[in-house]
């Protein structure tokens, strides 16, 4: 007779029990800490791949020394740990499905949004789209910044920066959201938005497209307005899709280039809750000299290299606890993409009280993000350090700085739009630039405050564009007229 011993099914958790709980436990691990812990700051301390390396390492040795310890031994007999690290496998593998499930779903949604500007290509659209429009940029330096090319006339009549032909096509667009304006603005020799040498001007305006007025009229800009009303010319120095640090660099550019003529008192500076956080912090050009390629760059390593970064991007937990997911019926995240059978490159929200009006996917995303979100961005120390390379400057060059918190369409009207994501608790992002405005000396005007009573009852912003309407812009003047003589 054989006297082999053999294991039967039945006594398989038991012999296998401490294996299989170390294996569902650290790759549930693996997983959360992709998920939640990667390219966040902890304090001073930014955990990127290393750092990412180092927690699976010390989390999985701890997991594997519990089966080892004698009182978890007692406590977890292995048929209970073999059920325990099933169930993490099961978990994560759930976790692994969904991701990928939403993640086809949205590109689903997107694919088709895209198939509405590529089928009807501008080529065969009549109506000008604004960024036909839009005005050539060029680099004088390998700085990350960009002036436009100077004396250049801007004149057309166009939609909103979103626009795409197939719009037209739905009746609901046409006569409810669809806003076809004239405008009409000059490039200046200086390669900005102004015909006022800079000898002028005393107040300087700097930004993103709130400040340069991308959607809006010459003379209707809240930087037009504000200078008519104080009586003296405010310079624009205001361009579009750029954050703090390009916005900081051009100045110092400027400030370098026209030193005899440029005398500033004060300066405007623009922050915008949508994309001010996101946006490049680079200190030179994407396509200037940077430093040498990574060492696993075209090796086989380099794929799995990236597996934490997406799953960090796709993580439906991640984005559930985030407040960044709305799991519903009708539509890919929010919002509807379709409307009278024509799809939409943007989520269209309806209220009972303004009706329809697109809104931007990434200023909704700012508008619901949580403090930890802000707090642990990566560009939030950079976002520190450039605010305190702008406090140094101001105490050499002699200006004064007063800081102007520009809200997010998605913030101030989100709450009226029905099927609306949850907006976060608190204006985080915005708190936070006033509170490090506050700490380097630069006086504030908080926007979202200031807009609050007029936002109950009208639109400040254009329908198809998430930029002020003339009717903002003016508004958005007066306030900061009235925040100014005050200081």
């Amino acid at each position: 007779m054989d006297q082999t011993t053999s294991v039967t099914p039945s006594r398989l958790p038991e012999r296998l029990g401490p294996r299989v709980f170390v294996m569902g436990l650290a790759i549930l691990w693996a997983y959360l800490s992709a998920a939640f812990l990667f390219e966040t700051t902890v304090g001073s301390i930014r955990i990127g791949m290393v750092g990412l390396v180092g927690l699976l390492g010390v989390g999985m040795g701890v997991i594997a020394a519990v089966p080892r310890a004698p009182l978890a031994a007692r406590v977890i007999p292995p048929t209970t740990m073999f059920a325990i690290g099933l169930a993490c496998i099961g978990v994560t593998a759930a976790l692994l499905v969904a991701d990928f499930a939403l993640e086809v779903r949205d590109n689903v949604a997107n694919s088709r949004a895209q198939e509405s500007i590529n089928v009807d290509g501008r080529t065969t659209d009549p109506t000008i789209w604004h960024g036909e429009l839009y005005p050539r940029q060029y680099a004088p330096t390998n700085r990350n910044f960009r002036l436009y090319k100077p004396n250049v006339r801007v004149t057309g009549e166009t939609y909103g920066e979103r626009y795409v032909s197939s719009m037209l096509k739905s009746p609901t667009l046409v006569e409810q959201v669809l806003e076809k304006r004239s405008l009409s603005y000059f490039i200046g020799p200086d390669g900005l938005r102004e015909l006022e040498p800079l000898s002028e001007s005393r107040i300087f305006a700097l930004g993103d497209s709130f400040v340069f007025g991308f959607a809006t009229d010459e003379g209707k800009t809240w930087t037009d307005l504000l200078g008519k009303s104080m009586g003296m010319p405010i310079y624009n120095l205001g361009v579009s899709a750029t954050g703090p640090r390009p916005q900081l660099e051009l100045f110092k550019y400027l400030l370098e280039t026209h030193a005899p003529t440029m005398h500033v008192q004060r300066l405007l500076w623009m922050i915008f809750e949508g994309n001010d956080l996101e946006n490049s912090y680079d200190r030179l050009l994407s396509d200037a000299p940077s430093a040498a390629a990574s060492p696993f760059e075209g090796t086989l390593v380099e794929p799995f290299l990236s597996i934490p970064e997406r799953v960090r991007g796709s993580s439906v937990l991640r984005r559930l606890v985030r407040g960044q997911l709305v799991l519903s019926s009708g539509g890919p995240r929010y919002g509807q993409y379709e409307i009278d059978g024509q799809a939409l490159p943007l989520p269209l929200f309806h209220s009972k009280q303004f009706g329809y009006r697109f809104f931007v996917p990434a200023d909704v995303d700012a508008a619901t993000r949580p403090k930890d979100y802000v707090l642990n961005h990566p560009n939030r120390p950079l976002l520190d350090q450039t605010f305190q390379e702008m406090r140094t400057l101001s105490q050499n060059a002699h200006f004064d700085v007063t800081v102007i918190i520009a809200p997010s369409d998605a913030r101030l009207y989100g709450h009226a739009f029905e099927r609306f994501p949850t907006l976060s608790a608190k204006p985080y992002f915005v708190d936070y630039v006033a509170e490090l405005s506050q700490q380097m000396g630069f006086s504030v005007v908080n926007l979202l405050d200031l807009l609050q009573p007029a936002a109950q009852t009208e639109l400040l912003y254009y329908r198809d564009d998430h930029h002020w309407n003339e009717r903002g812009n003016e508004l958005v003047s007066q306030l900061i007229a009235q925040e100014l003589t005050r200081h």
